[in-house]
């Protein structure tokens, strides 16, 4: 007697053992992990020098989300200072609260749009870098042409 259960946790491993057996995926291949595989053999497919290109791609991605990381920060600090320098005209206690909770608003507003800013300008470099044209870098980056086209 197969239960519900028996036929349902026996597709994933199936699914699996196929790959490993054929060395490639079935065409249905929906078991977890299989999405992930699937991106693996795609970019192991690639030739050398586009593989290479896809990598530094991955990194140059990963040092703009760690600028907008830092501009946030810095946001936040000069927001901080800003606060805590109008703290000191108003009052001393009441003051530095107010300031401080103005100054973090607008630190973090600042530093979030520059931030995104600066994320967007050199997302868009490095993929012209990399040969894309700008029709096809606002749609892959959801952005109207207009836009991507206004960035030098």
């Amino acid at each position: 007697m197969s239960t519900q259960f028996d036929r349902w946790s026996r597709v994933p491993l199936d699914q699996w053992l196929y790959f490993l057996y054929h060395g490639r995926l079935g065409e249905n291949a929906d078991a977890p992990g299989m999405d992930a595989l699937q991106e693996k053999l795609r970019l192991d497919s690639l030739p050398p020098d586009e593989r290479l290109a896809y990598r530094k791609k991955l990194d140059d991605q990963i040092s703009i989300r760690s600028g907008y990381r830092d501009a946030r920060y810095e946001g936040y600090e000069e927001g901080h200072e800003e606060g805590r320098i109008e703290g000191h005209k108003v009052g001393r206690e009441e003051g530095l609260k107010e300031g401080l909770e103005e100054g973090l608003k607008k630190g973090r507003k600042e530093g979030l749009k520059e931030g995104r800013t600066e994320e967007l300008q050199n997302i868009v470099t490095t993929l012209r870098a990399d040969g894309m044209t700008d029709e096809a870098i606002a749609a892959l980056l959801h952005k109207p042409y207009e836009v991507i086209k206004a960035i030098k």
